[in-house]
């Protein structure tokens, strides 16, 4: 378990200068080992081309080849049906995308009673 991106040090919890990039390294020297999975955690209502961690991951994953790359989509009971069916096109007509991983796409959220959602599984190996 690694900690999240940030993008700006916080004065008010006396976060040092080089914190962005410190946890980029430590990111870094942890996902360049052997046999890793990179799983990268993602918020199901934002657009995923504009992703730090999916980012990263992708550009680690050219540089180390044995690493391996899988993506958790949260929120996804956050969306409305106009939006989860073009979610669901773009892993199922770009297997090629520039965003697809290695193991794929799982979803998941909170089924309730008033849900008609369901977790599914958006997955392909590249």
């Amino acid at each position: 378990d690694l900690p999240g991106l940030i993008a700006v040090p916080r004065d008010d919890l006396n976060q040092p200068e080089t914190i962005v990039a410190d946890i980029q390294n430590l990111i870094e020297a942890q996902l360049s080992s052997n046999n890793v999975f990179a799983i990268s955690v993602l918020n199901g209502t934002i657009d995923l081309e504009t992703d730090g961690g999916l980012r990263l991951i992708k550009d680690l994953s050219k540089k180390y080849p044995k690493m391996k790359t899988l993506g958790v989509i949260t929120k996804v009971d956050k969306m409305d049906k106009e939006n989860l069916t073009k979610f669901e096109n773009i892993f199922t007509l770009q297997k090629n995308s520039s965003i697809s991983l290695d193991y794929g796409y799982y979803v998941m959220n909170n089924k309730d009673k008033t849900s008609e959602w369901y977790p599914r599984y958006f997955g392909f190996k590249s």
